[in-house]
């Protein structure tokens, strides 16, 4: 599981939607930039984005609608185009046009290439100011007098097959007007004069029977099918015309692509900000502390929402770059390393954030290590998974990464599993630009340098049985909620080093047997 899965970042990412297919693409890439001055220019632009669409919502709409008119030119390095590629280049250019009348000039400077409407704009556009294109005779003056010619003979052939039709409807009694066949009995057209009617057997009594059309029809038709090749060829001229002017003019067309990609993603980028109130992150200087204010995962938000329990934003200054976090179970120690998570990504790939303030610094790496669920493979059980991807994140030791640690060695026994935990967060003491955040239920763990500890405040205990008498009736959901109402999911630096015992309590409102509960505590007051 990498942070993006831990961060349950896909759920989020999904409402994340550029309109363009050069947007759309650059939304697979899931980069994570490294450059604090690239990061800072982003959120410049959102931010001035933010205020079009605060103050403007219609022009907001109409950009958008623009926008997923832009096609995908992806052709653009072929020899020479189709009508159907160049049908695209207009209704590229129509609608880039349009997006950059709609800017106000603050962000048209910012991101646009100005429009030029140039030589090819305007042959485009000899059929009118739209985004269809179709080859008229306005392209060439030898287009339209071929096709002055076909429609002529095309005339001449309805003209001469309506009349032999009305003859064979006066004469014979068959109305071939609205069907090129008819089957009818053979006696019935025994005597029919062959040079009208055609005639073929169709079973034993009935014969298929068509009209036949005169000579001079099909004298007509044969020159107008050579009219027909030459005016595919005539179009052929045009369109290699054309292809020539667009290749003429395709750095223009680039630039245009290149502006219109970035201003996609930045107005993308900008709605969900603006939805999800969220605000600029803050970079500091690598080797600051982070600080989190009213900070939301909201994925884990949603979850809540669902569960239909109480969502607590994250609050906390870290004071170091080591942190090791403990708690209860259900206390909202992964929340943290999973909120943490989420704002990182979010940061690092060019977004706002949902927090009232995020300081933060920009890492060359994030890792997550922790439980991975879904990857166990190779035979290889939770804990040796966790080794596996604790040594493939650790193999480069100078880089200024972030690790998020969550409950690791778990499921290993505890005495090892403790005596490790502490020799890891020796080794990382002694990496003076990583950043490592851990949250473990072992208690008894030594402070090394750059390390401080905090904890989870935990169930408020006396809270619930003032409130709650155990009782029959509550679903497992329903003592979630319990637990969720009583559940103080503050962090705070723990100073004095609190052991925290809340897993029988938890236990005992989940429903554990009540003799299983007093048996425990009974075990655990001799201890």
């Amino acid at each position: 599981m990498n942070i993006f899965d831990f961060a349950e970042f896909e759920s989020f990412y999904q409402k994340y939607s550029p309109f363009t297919p050069y947007g759309k693409n650059d939304k697979t890439k899931r980069e994570l930039f490294t450059s604090e001055e690239y990061l800072n220019t982003e959120y410049s632009f959102i931010k001035k984005f933010i205020s079009l669409l605060v103050s403007d919502t219609a022009k907001t709409s109409s950009l958008e609608y623009h926008l997923k008119r832009i096609p995908h030119l992806n052709f653009l390095e072929n020899d020479c185009y189709t009508a159907t590629n160049i049908f695209e280049i207009k209704k590229f250019l129509f609608n880039y046009k349009k997006i950059s009348e709609i800017l106000p000039e603050e962000i048209y400077m910012l991101f646009f290439v100005k429009f030029r409407p140039t030589g090819l704009f305007k042959k485009l556009n000899l059929n009118g100011n739209k985004e269809t294109f179709y080859l008229s005779e306005n392209y060439s003056e030898k287009l339209a007098e071929i096709r002055n010619r076909i429609k002529h003979f095309d005339k001449q052939l309805f003209n001469l097959k309506r009349e032999r039709l009305e003859y064979i409807k006066n004469n014979f009694n068959l109305d071939f007007r609205f069907q090129n066949f008819i089957v009818i009995e053979e006696a019935k057209v025994l005597n029919m004069d062959s040079n009208y009617i055609y005639k073929e057997s169709y079973d034993s009594s009935k014969v298929l029977i068509k009209p036949v059309l005169p000579e001079k029809y099909f004298t007509l038709h044969y020159t107008k099918e050579e009219l027909v090749i030459e005016e595919k060829q005539e179009e052929k001229n045009v369109i290699t015309e054309l292809s020539s002017k667009i290749k003429k003019e395709l750095k223009l067309i680039k630039s245009y692509i290149k502006s219109i990609h970035k201003f996609d993603v930045i107005l993308a980028k900008a709605v969900l900000a603006e939805k999800y109130n969220m605000q600029k992150p803050v970079l500091q200087e690598y080797g600051c502390n982070i600080e989190v204010k009213e900070g939301r995962s909201i994925p884990v938000m949603e979850h809540c929402l669902e569960l239909e329990t109480i969502y607590y934003p994250l609050n906390v200054l870290f004071k170091n770059r080591m942190i090791v976090i403990s708690g209860s179970n259900m206390g909202g120690k992964t929340v943290v390393l999973k909120t943490i998570a989420f704002l990182q990504v979010l940061t690092q790939m060019g977004f706002f954030v949902p927090a009232k303030e995020y300081k933060t610094t920009v890492f060359e790496n994030l890792h997550y290590i922790g439980d991975l669920h879904h990857e166990h493979s190779s035979g290889l059980s939770s804990y040796g998974m966790e080794i596996f991807s604790f040594i493939q994140s650790c193999r480069i030791t100078n880089e200024k990464a972030l690790y998020l640690i969550d409950e690791f060695a778990g499921t290993t026994n505890s005495h090892e599993a403790e005596a490790l935990i502490t020799a890891i967060l020796n080794d990382f003491s002694t990496r003076k630009i990583a950043y490592a955040f851990l949250s473990t239920h072992f208690m008894n763990l030594p402070e090394f340098d750059e390390m401080c500890f905090y904890r989870m405040k935990g169930l408020d205990y006396k809270k619930y049985t003032e409130y709650y008498k155990s009782k029959s009736g509550y679903d497992f959901i329903e003592r979630i909620k319990l637990i969720n109402s009583f559940m103080q999911y503050e962090i705070e630096h723990d100073t004095n080093r609190a052991s925290c015992y809340d897993a029988l309590k938890i236990a005992e409102i989940l429903g554990l047997d009540t003799n299983i509960i007093k048996q425990a505590k009974k075990y655990l007051a001799k201890k």
